[in-house]
Protein backbone atom coordinates (compact mmCIF):
# COMPACT_ATOMS: atom_id res chain seq x y z
CA UNK A 1 0.00 0.00 0.00
CA UNK A 2 1.57 3.71 -0.86
CA UNK A 3 1.40 6.68 1.09
CA UNK A 4 1.75 10.29 0.61
CA UNK A 5 2.95 12.69 3.01
CA UNK A 6 2.82 16.26 3.03
CA UNK A 7 5.38 17.85 5.48
CA UNK A 8 3.85 21.63 5.13
CA UNK A 9 6.32 24.43 6.31
CA UNK A 10 4.62 27.00 7.85
CA UNK A 11 6.80 30.31 9.33
CA UNK A 12 6.07 33.14 11.75
CA UNK A 13 5.41 35.21 9.43
CA UNK A 14 2.33 32.89 7.89
CA UNK A 15 -1.56 34.28 8.81
CA UNK A 16 -4.09 32.21 10.18
CA UNK A 17 -5.56 32.63 6.63
CA UNK A 18 -2.62 30.56 5.61
CA UNK A 19 -3.20 27.75 8.05
CA UNK A 20 -7.05 27.91 7.27
CA UNK A 21 -6.47 27.60 3.49
CA UNK A 22 -4.02 25.01 3.97
CA UNK A 23 -6.48 22.88 6.11
CA UNK A 24 -8.82 23.62 3.79
CA UNK A 25 -7.35 22.51 0.82
CA UNK A 26 -6.21 19.13 2.30
CA UNK A 27 -9.61 18.20 3.61
CA UNK A 28 -11.88 18.83 0.06
CA UNK A 29 -9.04 16.87 -1.52
CA UNK A 30 -9.67 14.10 1.01
CA UNK A 31 -13.47 14.35 0.85
CA UNK A 32 -13.00 14.07 -2.96
CA UNK A 33 -10.61 11.30 -2.77
CA UNK A 34 -12.92 9.22 -0.63
CA UNK A 35 -15.99 10.76 -2.57
CA UNK A 36 -14.62 9.06 -5.77
CA UNK A 37 -13.52 5.40 -4.24
CA UNK A 38 -16.70 4.51 -1.46
CA UNK A 39 -18.09 2.61 -4.33
CA UNK A 40 -15.15 0.15 -4.82
CA UNK A 41 -14.77 0.41 -1.01
CA UNK A 42 -17.91 -0.89 -0.11
CA UNK A 43 -17.66 1.04 3.68
CA UNK A 44 -20.57 2.00 5.70
CA UNK A 45 -21.30 4.73 6.14
CA UNK A 46 -19.77 7.00 8.72
CA UNK A 47 -22.13 6.84 11.70
CA UNK A 48 -23.27 3.24 10.75
CA UNK A 49 -20.01 1.73 11.33
CA UNK A 50 -17.76 1.25 14.25
CA UNK A 51 -15.30 4.33 13.91
CA UNK A 52 -14.65 6.79 17.09
CA UNK A 53 -12.95 9.78 17.40
CA UNK A 54 -9.73 9.67 18.15
CA UNK A 55 -6.19 11.80 18.28
CA UNK A 56 -3.29 10.44 16.90
CA UNK A 57 -1.14 13.25 18.84
CA UNK A 58 -0.20 14.57 15.24
CA UNK A 59 -2.06 15.91 12.38
CA UNK A 60 -2.77 13.23 9.98
CA UNK A 61 -5.12 12.69 7.01
CA UNK A 62 -6.58 8.74 6.70
CA UNK A 63 -8.77 8.50 3.92
CA UNK A 64 -12.28 6.82 4.58
CA UNK A 65 -11.21 3.28 3.96
CA UNK A 66 -8.26 3.27 6.69
CA UNK A 67 -10.23 5.34 9.23
CA UNK A 68 -13.15 2.23 8.68
CA UNK A 69 -9.97 -0.47 8.98
CA UNK A 70 -8.67 1.18 12.09
CA UNK A 71 -11.95 2.35 13.64
CA UNK A 72 -11.18 5.87 14.62
CA UNK A 73 -9.80 9.36 13.10
CA UNK A 74 -9.64 13.01 14.66
CA UNK A 75 -12.22 15.39 13.24
CA UNK A 76 -10.25 16.55 10.15
CA UNK A 77 -10.81 13.15 8.28
CA UNK A 78 -14.10 12.56 9.95
CA UNK A 79 -15.19 16.03 8.64
CA UNK A 80 -13.87 14.19 5.12
CA UNK A 81 -15.40 11.26 5.43
CA UNK A 82 -18.78 12.38 5.71
CA UNK A 83 -18.51 15.28 3.11
CA UNK A 84 -17.33 12.54 1.04
CA UNK A 85 -20.33 10.62 1.53
CA UNK A 86 -22.81 13.94 1.45
CA UNK A 87 -20.91 14.84 -2.04
CA UNK A 88 -21.59 11.33 -3.20
CA UNK A 89 -25.01 11.63 -2.43
CA UNK A 90 -25.76 14.66 -4.67
CA UNK A 91 -25.70 17.66 -1.30
CA UNK A 92 -23.55 20.27 -1.72
CA UNK A 93 -21.95 19.99 2.04
CA UNK A 94 -18.78 22.27 2.68
CA UNK A 95 -16.51 22.72 5.40
CA UNK A 96 -16.82 24.76 8.80
CA UNK A 97 -13.19 25.10 10.05
CA UNK A 98 -11.62 26.42 13.10
CA UNK A 99 -7.86 27.41 13.97
CA UNK A 100 -6.59 29.21 16.72
CA UNK A 101 -2.86 29.56 17.73
CA UNK A 102 -1.94 28.76 20.98
CA UNK A 103 1.00 30.33 22.41
CA UNK A 104 4.22 27.33 22.93
CA UNK A 105 2.47 24.98 21.08
CA UNK A 106 1.30 26.18 17.35
CA UNK A 107 -2.24 26.10 15.40
CA UNK A 108 -5.29 24.41 16.75
CA UNK A 109 -7.88 22.94 14.11
CA UNK A 110 -11.14 21.93 13.91
CA UNK A 111 -13.49 20.68 10.95
CA UNK A 112 -17.30 20.55 11.30
CA UNK A 113 -19.55 19.76 8.43
CA UNK A 114 -22.07 22.75 7.00
CA UNK A 115 -24.80 20.59 5.06
CA UNK A 116 -26.69 22.37 2.62
CA UNK A 117 -29.62 23.36 4.65
CA UNK A 118 -26.95 25.41 6.81
CA UNK A 119 -27.28 23.46 9.56
CA UNK A 120 -23.33 22.43 11.23
CA UNK A 121 -22.95 18.58 11.91
CA UNK A 122 -19.80 17.87 14.47
CA UNK A 123 -18.93 14.25 13.52
CA UNK A 124 -16.00 14.10 16.11
CA UNK A 125 -18.82 15.52 18.54
CA UNK A 126 -20.79 12.39 17.46
CA UNK A 127 -18.06 9.85 17.55
CA UNK A 128 -17.11 10.52 20.89
CA UNK A 129 -15.44 13.59 21.51
CA UNK A 130 -15.99 14.44 25.00
CA UNK A 131 -15.29 18.23 25.32
CA UNK A 132 -15.80 21.30 23.44
CA UNK A 133 -12.52 22.18 21.23
CA UNK A 134 -10.65 25.16 22.26
CA UNK A 135 -10.34 25.85 18.33
CA UNK A 136 -13.80 26.93 18.41
CA UNK A 137 -13.38 29.91 20.43
CA UNK A 138 -12.40 31.27 16.91
CA UNK A 139 -14.79 31.78 14.24
CA UNK A 140 -15.62 29.18 11.57
CA UNK A 141 -14.89 29.64 8.12
CA UNK A 142 -16.71 28.14 5.35
CA UNK A 143 -14.22 27.13 2.46
CA UNK A 144 -16.39 29.93 0.42
CA UNK A 145 -15.55 32.36 3.48
CA UNK A 146 -11.93 31.33 2.74
CA UNK A 147 -12.03 32.26 -0.84
CA UNK A 148 -13.88 35.59 -0.20
CA UNK A 149 -11.09 36.10 2.29
CA UNK A 150 -8.25 35.43 -0.09
CA UNK A 151 -9.99 37.65 -2.53
CA UNK A 152 -10.33 40.81 -0.09
CA UNK A 153 -6.28 40.42 1.02
CA UNK A 154 -5.49 40.43 -2.87
CA UNK A 155 -7.40 43.68 -2.80
CA UNK A 156 -5.70 44.93 0.73
CA UNK A 157 -8.04 43.75 3.00
CA UNK A 158 -7.00 41.93 6.40
CA UNK A 159 -9.00 39.88 8.61
CA UNK A 160 -9.18 40.70 12.28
Amino acid sequence: MGRIVLDLAFGADDSVQSHLVAYATILRALATWNRDRMPAWKLPELYAGHVRYGTPGHQEFPDAKRIAERGWADCGPLAAYRVGELWRKGEAADFRIYVREVPGWGMLYHAQVRRESGDIEDPSRLLGMKSRPPALESPGYSLRDLLRLKMLARRGWRAA
